[in-house]
Order: structure tokens, then C-alpha cells, then sequence
């Protein structure tokens, strides 16, 4: 996508894409080469049918190198195929790159980088772990007040605003390193008038239906475990879907948040 950007764009812009093209070009390349000292972690998320349930599991599968990993992705359905597991549109895979330790080693963070695979072994994305984004250059990490180009940099994109507050979405969870997939969630949104100027924002403040505070009514932490959901992984949901408990929980919830609101106005 950004090769086709960069041959439409100004000239300004099209440097800038053909930066980043060199960058994932070279993260990709340090990820696939081979060094002693590391192994690739494959990791196959499948659904077992069984009993008429499907179950979700997980295979992890050491390999010597990348393409040891893509060989295994195949392997691993021939070796299944009287287990009916079969690649899906919506299958996605995941190949971890991590040290292995010898003695005398300073005992870090194993995790080199990481790369996310598609159906039929298509690469997705890659992503290299504590790297340096400034690419190697003298870095001083103000990211606010810099203007170099490099692979940490990043602008917020505003989305028109289509939820209020007491709105229930549906999202998945945003830290995908170890679930990959995302579990799926209901949570309350808590928007703000002044957080959403011009009727745009970029993420929604939202309290999970499943945390322990709303479940349990324990309110007043509630805010301790909110999460901000970028708008495009937020969907809106109908109240009249929720089942009896989680009903009693939002009304609740909702209720005690417009009494303390009524109490700080009042006061």
C-alpha cells in the first residue's frame, strides 16, 4: 500500500513512504535472517471440532528458522487432516524470533521481534522488539518536539464521534503480542463533552462489562480497569441484546455514574 501511495504522492510525501518501504524492507530482512543464538516460536491458532463444540487451541511449535516456520504450517494441517482442522479467512498465525541464552548471558527480554502471518502464509506485519526508532541516529526521545523522520513517528487520527455516553460497543482487545485474535468484549463508554470537540475523536474511554468492579458493583474502581478503543475496533451495540445479569450490571452502573454527577452538580 505504500508503494502504491508513493508513486501517486506529492514529492514531499512519497520520500516519506519510501522511508518507511526501507524500514519494514530491513525489518523483515533482520527478522528472516539466520543467527546462532535464536529460534522461531510458531504459533497456530485452530478451532478442534468435537462433540458438536469447537473448541480454540493453541499450537506452539519451536523452529530453526523462519522458513523452518512456514514448512510447519504446513506440516501441521497434513499431520491434522483426520481432525478436520482447516485453515479459515479468518486464521492468522504468529512467528515469535527469540534469543536463546547461554551461559553468561544477561538474562533479558527473550523476544527479538515478532511477525504476524495471513491465510495462506501471507505476511501481514513485522515488528522488532525495544527497537531504537530513531533508526540509528542520534535520538533524544522527545518525540513531541522532534522532526526527524523515523519509524517511531505518528499523527492521531480524528474519527466522527458516533457514540455518547452509556453507549455499549463491542471491541476486541488492543494488546494482540500474546493473543492474537483479541478477545471479544462489551464495554460502557464514558464520553466526555470536552473530549470530543468538533464531534471527532480518536478513541473512546470505555469501562469493560467483565471487570470485577462492574460485575461485582464495586464502582468507584471502575475506572481503575477502563481501556481507550480506537473507533475503528468500536461497534455499537443494541441494550435490548444483553442478556438479564449483564442488564442489571449496566443499569447499575449507569445509575450510580448519573447520581454522582447529580451529587457534584448539586453541591
Amino acid at each position: 500500500m505504500l508503494d502504491e501511495f508513493s508513486r501517486t504522492a506529492p514529492p514531499k510525501l512519497a520520500k516519506v513512504a519510501e522511508y518507511f518501504i526501507a524500514h519494514q524492507q530491513e525489518v523483515f530482512r533482520r527478522f528472516v535472517e539466520e543467527r546462532d543464538g535464536y529460534v522461531y516460536e510458531l504459533h497456530i491458532r485452530y478451532e478442534l471440532p468435537f462433540d458438536d463444540k469447537i473448541y480454540r487451541c493453541t499450537e506452539k511449535i519451536i523452529c530453526a528458522s523462519y522458513e523452518a516456520a512456514l514448512d510447519c504450517i504446513d506440516s501441521f494441517y497434513k499431520e491434522n487432516e483426520d481432525l478436520e482442522i482447516k485453515e479459515t479467512e479468518e486464521t492468522e498465525y504468529m512467528v515469535v524470533k527469540r534469543n536463546v541464552f547461554a551461559v553468561g548471558d544477561r538474562c533479558i527480554d527473550d523476544q527479538n521481534a515478532v511477525c504476524f502471518l495471513g491465510p495462506c502464509k501471507k505476511l501481514l506485519r513485522v515488528e522488532e522488539s525495544n527497537q531504537s526508532v530513531s533508526g540509528g541516529r542520534g535520538c533524544n526521545n522527545d518525540c513531541l518536539k522532534c522532526e526527524q523522520i523515523c519509524p517511531g513517528w505518528s499523527v492521531d487520527i480524528l474519527y466522527p464521534c458516533f457514540a455518547f455516553s452509556f453507549s455499549l460497543i463491542r471491541y476486541r482487545d488492543q494488546d494482540v503480542s500474546l493473543d492474537f485474535e483479541g478477545k471479544e468484549h462489551l464495554g460502557i463508554c464514558l464520553c466526555a463533552e470536552e473530549c470530543c470537540k468538533d464531534c471527532r475523536t480518536d478513541a473512546y474511554y470505555v469501562i469493560p462489562m467483565d471487570c470485577e468492579p462492574v460485575r461485582y458493583h464495586r464502582f468507584e474502581r471502575a475506572h481503575e480497569e477502563h481501556d481507550h478503543i480506537p473507533l475503528p475496533e468500536a461497534e455499537l451495540v443494541r441494550i435490548e441484546e444483553l442478556d438479564e445479569e449483564t442488564r442489571g450490571n449496566y443499569d447499575a452502573f449507569a445509575q450510580w455514574c448519573r447520581d454522582r454527577e447529580e451529587a457534584g452538580s448539586s453541591v
